[in-house]
């Protein structure tokens, strides 16, 4: 990360083309720093994009001391950033209240520009070529999850319930179609336990539409964490809605999308998704079509790139 910041702001501090504005985005802090410094050097406007809460983030899922130099340090560039900043954009609803309530920052300072996507989606037909065989009248319900793998995702909770509630849940087939660190003993366990999860290599984003119309409901799960008391923004939420299926939100988070789509079902907790997929498999072929559609409804007013473009470009405008 350090290396990184080290490059962009040597390379990018000798070119002779004034930019308009420059523009940090917290895939990492650092990165961030680079695009700071150069605002000063060429005297543009800042726009700090928080895409994830830092250090906050590390603290929670890393489990991190608050007390770490390290952790205090991050903190100090996040309130720099934050403070010096012309315009902060958060990709969750929420997250201005973080800033609000820690450094009595201004709303006015604050635009929310949630994860888009492509809302062109593939055919069925086209679906089922080259990815999984076309289904069958009488075959498992088949519930996808795309994403990563790994040990923050939680996985390992799905699959142990789905273990659990074998027999009630036979009807079901389990696709997760991603890569991480937990994915070989994900796969250990499926394979101990005779689950009927199937673990797919991940796609370009251009096929995921073809995956997403390949299933019959679409999975995602968020472990308890105080981070999500400030909203969400997953890209596979955007997906998931715009494909058009009904989705099983397994989890809590303050302004849910699933919950204002109105275009699935929710499990408090991980303990209930079972109830919550039987609940699934006795909805008549309407009532899954209607929540399809609320989906779709959804995305077309929420993660239309047009609309997100217009609306960052409005604010922009008045950003000096």
């Amino acid at each position: 990360m350090v290396s990184f910041y080290h490059d962009v702001f040597k390379y990018l501090s000798q070119s002779t083309d004034k930019p308009n504005i420059i523009w940090g985005s917290t895939a990492h802090p650092f990165g961030t720093l680079a695009a700071y410094k150069l605002s000063k050097k060429f005297q543009v406007p800042f726009l700090y994009e928080i895409r994830d809460l830092w250090p906050l983030s590390i603290i929670e899922i890393g489990k991190v001391s608050r007390h770490h130099p390290f952790i205090l340090y991050l903190d100090y560039l996040d309130k720099l950033f934050a403070f010096k900043s012309n315009l902060i954009i958060t990709t969750a609803p929420l997250m201005k209240k973080y800033y609000i309530e820690r450094w009595n920052l201004p709303e006015s300072k604050f635009l929310w520009i949630t994860n888009g996507t492509n809302l062109s989606m593939e055919t069925e037909d086209e679906a089922n070529q080259g990815l999984l065989a076309k289904k069958k009248k009488g075959t498992p319900f088949r519930v996808v999850y795309t994403g990563a793998l790994g040990q923050a995702n939680g996985l390992i909770d799905i699959l142990q319930v789905i273990s659990a509630h074998k027999k009630e849940l036979r009807n079901f087939e389990f696709h997760f179609w991603g890569e991480g660190t937990s994915q070989k003993s994900l796969l250990r366990y499926i394979k101990e336990k005779g689950l009927a999860c199937f673990i797919h290599a991940p796609v370009s984003k251009e096929k995921v539409s073809l995956v997403l119309q390949s299933a019959d409901a679409f999975l995602f799960y968020l472990r308890p964490s105080v981070l999500y008391k400030y909203g969400i923004s997953l890209n596979k939420l955007a997906d998931y809605h715009a494909a058009g299926k009904p989705i099983i939100a397994v989890g809590e988070c303050a302004q849910n999308p699933v919950i204002e789509s109105g275009a699935g079902l929710i499990a408090s907790s991980v303990r209930d998704l079972p109830q919550v997929l039987l609940k699934f498999e006795q909805l008549s072929v309407e009532e899954k079509i209607a929540m399809g559609e609320k989906g779709q409804q959804y995305a077309q007013k929420h993660y239309n790139w047009q609309f997100l473009t217009e609306k960052l470009y409005t604010q922009l405008k008045y950003t000096s």
